[in-house]
């Protein structure tokens, strides 16, 4: 999951190379520019929700191009990552509610269902409250590891959930290794508290 979009990038760069002057070498891409509320925090934005987050004090932050996995519209997603390229980011992205998923109670039975498809061991729990004005969860999510030999090491994810009227906001942890997961958590709590409208 972390590198996805790197590769996607790269992508762009080299289709983007190859339509160039051949005499001229390849400019790199250029990161999005953050898209910042007054107060600095960045902004997630999608059809049914806009809001900000605040990156914790010498982590980066940019702006990039996600999908609602609920209609599959294009939204603004925050990325923040910590400093010396930790494998680590936190993600602020939205999804809107649908008869099928229209409470926090409903994205966790429905993702559940999804990750036990083909991981039989798939669980997720609680992981204590998130001092937000609306109704939350932060939730551990346990991918069950391959046999050692076997495919490539899972993510490890964490994500807060806060409810809206029309949407979901999601405030994902991802990590590539569990201690880095159990490291950030705390971290993943103080962003999603900085949760509020963008102004």
């Amino acid at each position: 999951m972390l590198g996805r979009r790197s590769v996607a990038v790269a992508g762009l760069v080299l289709a983007l190379g190859a339509c160039a002057d051949s005499s001229e070498p390849p400019k790199a891409a250029v990161p999005a520019a953050p898209t910042l509320t007054a107060d600095g925090r960045i902004i997630v934005r999608g059809q049914g929700l806009t809001y900000a987050i605040r990156p914790p004090q010498g982590w980066s932050a940019r702006s990039v191009r996600g999908a609602d996995r609920s209609t599959k519209s294009m939204v603004t997603v925050a990325d923040i990552s910590p400093p010396g390229g930790v494998p680590a980011v936190i993600s602020g992205q939205m999804r809107t509610k649908t008869s099928e998923i229209n409470s926090i109670d409903s994205w966790i039975e429905r993702v559940t269902k999804t990750r036990r498809a083909t991981d039989h061991d798939f669980t997720l729990w609680r992981a204590g409250p998130v001092p937000v004005a609306r109704p939350s969860a932060m939730l551990v999510l346990e991918n069950s590891e391959p046999p050692e030999g076997e495919g490539q090491p899972v993510d490890h994810e964490a994500v807060v959930l806060i409810e809206e009227p029309g949407a979901i906001a999601e405030i994902f942890l991802t990590t590539k290794t569990r201690e880095l997961l159990d490291q950030y958590l705390s971290t993943l709590r103080v962003v999603a508290a900085s949760y509020g409208p963008a102004m």
